[in-house]
């Protein structure tokens, strides 16, 4: 995730050098994966969620999955439901007034114009 993160950032000619590091070893590549429809893009991220479960390459309890509008959570909800995983949807503070959101927002800021 870093280095695809550090590849997009790089991008931007007005940044300031940095480098993006994790005492972690390295986990799998990233993967852009391109979907036509909400309900196409849901049965993917619960594909997903299965294989790693199913490799033993993570937990249920493991996995998250993130999204922009409240929106969204449907697809994902049926799709869950439909391949027989447990699932838990966690609601609770809007998301742009989560900490970790606003974090990563100031972050892009940055990237977008050093001098905001």
């Amino acid at each position: 995730i870093l280095e695809t993160a550090s590849h997009v950032i790089s991008a931007n000619q007005l940044r300031k050098p940095k480098e993006l590091w994790t005492n972690n070893e390295q986990g799998e590549l990233t993967n852009v994966v391109e979907t036509y429809t909400e309900q196409e893009e849901a049965q993917f991220v619960v594909s997903e969620v299965e294989r790693l479960v199913e490799q033993g390459k993570a937990r249920l309890g493991d996995c998250a999955v993130m999204y922009r509008t409240n929106a969204q959570s449907r697809a994902l909800e049926e799709a869950f439901i439909r391949y027989g995983t447990p699932y838990k949807l966690v609601a609770g503070t809007r998301f742009y007034e989560r900490r970790e959101v606003k974090d990563i927002i100031a972050y892009l800021r940055v990237i977008q114009n050093p001098h905001d």
